[in-house]
């Protein structure tokens, strides 16, 4: 049966959702936004409905009809926006809408978790990071068995960096520039410190010589039982050399914002690497621009489609942040399925894993397996 998924934001990610899902089939998709959205209108699937309004009984109305006539248990709404803007529509749609249909946030959750306060599980970070990096921390744990230390890296990067930033995004805040507190474990003890103070150099295969810092890990995921017997854990985010030294630098925000404007196209770099016994293994996935979207947004609808995926193959969830432990490392999975369905072209993705033949066999076995 068809999945309805109602996508709610029409911008790059939700537009980059809806592409994944009219390309893989087996979708049926509903565009929700409060104003023309013409990037996503110009690339739609001609059988995708874009619904224009930002009256709460108006979008209610419409995802009441969208959902009529299908199971709750193969619906869901994504919403493809920050945790700020999607809190709004976040409770009254769940009050509302049957209590069957799954809900997943993409953006980053905030300090106060308001899955408290709803009816069903929210998945909230349901897309690279938080979503598929955290997926891959669960994926080597559970793979190499009491590890000595498991890191992440992940990063949009421009193609080709330029002076003075050596980096790109997408509607930059001042926040991209705060040397705000990062997280991470070391030697069984929690560190908090400013993050671009943890700044550090990291080598990969076809990238050369990269920045890195911690900055990605969040509580929850520290916390989660499957990881807290991890001596050192940490989160890092990517960045062409000297792009922290910028952020510190004495420019105003103003600067700074205009001197990260995108001028080009982009690549995304995940990787993880897990240690035990003085080896290492790694799990890298390079997502390139595909398609009309860049490879952030793709990367991002990827892992957002995954996750919705793993989440409609249980039919229990904790009320969480995250995906349960039994869950966290299907979101790979999924995603892994997904890359292989579209093909290493229609995907713009390849997973690349590093290690002894051995190591490579175990990671290569879906978790169904085990």
């Amino acid at each position: 049966m068809t999945t309805h998924i109602a996508i709610i934001g029409g911008g790059r990610v939700g537009a980059a959702i809806e592409a994944v899902t009219a390309r893989l089939g087996g979708y049926r998709a509903m565009v929700i936004d409060r104003a023309d959205v013409p990037y996503c209108a110009q690339r739609m699937n001609s059988e995708t409905e874009l619904f224009i309004s930002d009256d709460t009984e108006k979008i209610l109305s419409a995802l009441n009809r969208f959902f009529s006539k299908t199971p709750a248990k193969k619906c869901a709404v994504v919403f493809a926006l920050s945790h700020v803007q999607a809190y709004p529509l976040l409770i009254p749609l769940d009050q509302r809408l049957s209590q069957g249909i799954r809900f997943l946030v993409v953006g980053r959750p905030a300090d106060v978790d308001p899955a408290v306060f709803t009816r069903r599980p929210i998945h909230f970070g349901a897309g690279l990071e938080p979503g598929l990096a955290e997926a891959l921390l669960q994926v080597l744990h559970k793979k190499m068995v009491m590890p000595d230390c498991i890191e992440t890296y992940c990063g949009g990067l421009p193609h080709i960096p330029s002076a003075p930033a050596w980096h790109e995004m997408n509607f930059a805040t001042e926040s991209a520039f705060t040397n705000r507190t990062s997280l991470a474990r070391i030697n069984g003890c929690e560190v908090k410190r400013p993050r671009f103070d943890t700044r550090d150099q990291v080598f990969f295969p076809d990238f050369g010589v990269l920045e890195c810092y911690d900055d990605a890990l969040l509580p929850e995921t520290l916390s989660e039982p499957n990881l807290s017997t991890v001596p050192t854990l940490h989160q890092r985010t990517l960045r062409w050399p000297g792009f922290a030294a910028f952020a510190l630098s004495d420019l105003s925000p103003n600067e700074k914002t205009a001197a990260v404007t995108p001028r080009g196209e982009d690549v995304v770099l995940l990787a993880a690497r897990v240690q035990k016994d003085h080896r290492q293994f790694e799990i890298i996935v390079r997502t390139d621009p595909c398609s009309g979207f860049s490879a952030m947004a793709w990367a991002t609808a990827l892992g957002s489609i995954a996750a919705l995926v793993a989440g409609m193959s249980i039919e229990h969830q904790a009320r969480c942040i995250f995906p349960a432990a039994d869950r966290n490392d299907s979101v790979f999975y999924s995603f892994k399925d997904i890359v292989q369905q579209f093909g290493p072209d229609g995907s713009g993705t390849s997973i690349c894993w590093t290690g002894s033949h051995q190591t490579q066999r175990i990671l290569e076995e879906d978790s169904c397996h085990d």
